[in-house]
């Protein structure tokens, strides 16, 4: 699950390419967001 867990933020680091700390801070908290509910955060009206 680990393992799973590392290259998902992988890919999502990939995919942001994030240019400066607070992108890379939104990254990881959409990434914690989806790992945590199984629901990506910038989907409206899931919670």
């Amino acid at each position: 699950m680990l393992h799973m867990s590392l290259n998902s933020f992988s890919i999502l680091i990939n995919l942001a390419k994030p240019k400066s700390t607070s992108q890379l801070a939104l990254s990881l908290a959409n990434l914690t967001h989806l790992v945590l509910t199984g629901v990506p955060s910038d989907r409206p009206g899931k919670r």
